[in-house]
């Protein structure tokens, strides 16, 4: 009669655990909810053998892989902010709370798949390595203690070092995509069959051709020899191949976890994987590599790529460990609609009274890179909530010259100093340029009196310095070259 009573009870902990997981499901579709309850018995299964076990519920979610390669509209950066912060706090949380009525608790694994389609995207190996690292530094620093990471050892057989760094990491990340494709690929999958049939695989279809689109539109942009047709014709192509390598990635993962909770960042109609939703927000950007997020004046998190809210007069950015982390709505008073000139440059009146006449301006460079990228040496952020010619103002007064830079206002939220970049190249290559070479009219009348003092200075060496040393000065004709010259007269 005892069995009966541990089915029942393992039956009511394994749905009071699935009830608070499903808390953080992605819900922004309207059948999410019937689908869900189509894998309930899938899940429940999963876990109960975890209670059975008495063992810590263990969960797995793919994801995490790099910041968009969007760097001009959708995200800050390379590396993590407090988009990343927010999601990994959401996942800790959950697993917080099945502890509360589960003893031994749970544990999700994030899987970065940042290795498998970071080539695609024109993402470093690097670039890669750094938000990964990045990641694991946040996880540790705000003590989310039930979020864990997987390793490569843990998909493919390579001979790899016992401890990673970047640069033996870079090494091997070519060899870990061609080992996961020659272990986990399958050379006759027919990927555009799978798209027609596997409802499965076309909602991921469609969602990688969605952000791929904008993803990529200032890496390839149209032009000359690229028209919006053959780019969304390309964009088809590599989404089919993000498919290919998504398929070899997803067995890896059911080979290295294989009685783990599968969540996905992806809607799921086949009942095996919790979709999930990583962003509490009343948006459709859920997933913190793609966007960014603001703290809005009622508390709450709002998700949208970086220049929807850069265009926003009312947010302003925060920063954190100096870079920018995130945006914060603020309620103030305003004249007329314009910005307070504190708020709007991030220059009190103190300092920018104490501002040093001979500091550099900042300069905006034309170069699509991140600020982080090791090849810019000096970096100054620039406050996105005002124009560009309200923030050089401040630093142009003290040169005498005007820089006419505001078309590039939605170009990005920073400056950068280039290496050894002339200052009109830097300018012109950004479409910024000065209104005038001497500046302004100030400068013109100081040439004009200097050249005036310098023909006075000349006159007076010439005819009282010399006449006084030898008496009255005549200008004579040199026999030998007929050359006009100056001597003391005898």
């Amino acid at each position: 009669m005892e069995t009966p009573v541990i089915d029942v009870s393992i039956e009511e902990t394994a749905n009071k655990i699935l009830e608070i997981i499903l808390d953080y499901a992605l819900n922004k579709f309207d059948d999410t909810k019937d689908q869900l309850n189509a894998g309930r018995p899938k899940f429940l299964s999963v876990i109960g053998e975890f209670i059975l076990a008495g063992t810590r519920v263990e969960m797995c979610l793919p994801a995490f892989p790099f910041k968009s390669a969007n760097k001009v509209y959708k995200v800050f950066g390379i590396l993590p902010d407090k988009a990343e912060e927010i999601a990994l706090d959401r996942l800790n949380t959950m697993c917080l709370r099945i502890g509360e009525i589960y003893q031994p608790g749970a544990k999700c694994t994030i899987i970065s798949d940042g290795l498998v389609y970071n080539d695609l995207l024109c993402i470093s190996d690097r670039d890669t390595w750094a938000y990964g690292q990045a990641l694991r530094e946040m996880a540790v620093e705000k003590r989310f203690s039930h979020i864990g990471f997987s390793r490569l050892k843990d998909f493919v057989n390579l001979p790899l070092p016992e401890k990673l760094d970047e640069i033996t990491y870079v090494a091997n990340a070519t060899n870990f995509r061609r080992c996961m494709m020659n272990n986990f690929g399958k050379e006759d999958l027919d990927i555009e069959n799978e798209i027609a049939n596997s409802p499965d695989t076309k909602l991921t279809y469609l969602g990688y051709r969605r952000f791929l689109e904008s993803d990529l539109r200032y890496i390839f942009p149209l032009g000359t020899g690229r028209s919006s047709h053959s780019y969304k014709k390309d964009v088809r192509y590599l989404a089919q191949q993000m498919l290919i390598r998504g398929h070899a990635f997803a067995r890896a993962v059911k080979y290295a976890f294989p009685n783990h909770l599968r969540l996905s960042i992806h809607k799921s109609t086949n009942g095996h994987k919790i979709s999930m939703s990583l962003l509490n927000t009343k948006t459709g950007f859920t997933t913190p590599w793609h966007c960014s997020v603001a703290l809005m004046a009622d508390g709450e998190w709002l998700s949208a790529p970086m220049g929807d809210f850069q265009k926003d007069p009312r947010f302003e950015i925060v920063y954190e460990h100096g870079r920018c982390s995130y945006f914060k709505e603020v309620v103030d008073q305003t004249v007329d609609g314009e910005i307070p000139v504190e708020r709007a440059t991030g220059v009190s009146e103190k300092q920018k009274k104490t501002r040093g006449r001979h500091e550099v301006p900042p300069l905006v460079s034309s170069s699509m890179l991140s600020p982080d990228s090791s090849d810019f040496t000096i970096k100054s952020w620039f406050p996105t909530a005002t124009s560009y010619s309200t923030y050089l103002a401040l630093y142009i007064e003290p040169f005498g010259s005007y820089i006419v830079a505001d078309s590039l206002r939605s170009i990005a939220g920073y400056f950068l100093f280039y290496r050894g970049h002339d200052m009109r190249m830097t300018l012109e290559g950004s479409g910024a340029y000065y209104t005038s070479w001497w500046g302004d009219f100030s400068t013109f009348w100081a040439y004009v009196i200097f050249n005036i003092g310098a023909a006075a200075a000349l006159y007076w060496l010439t005819r009282v310095l010399v006449g006084k040393r030898g008496g009255k000065v005549k200008m004579v004709k040199t026999a030998s070259k007929g050359e006009i010259g100056i001597r003391p007269a005898n």
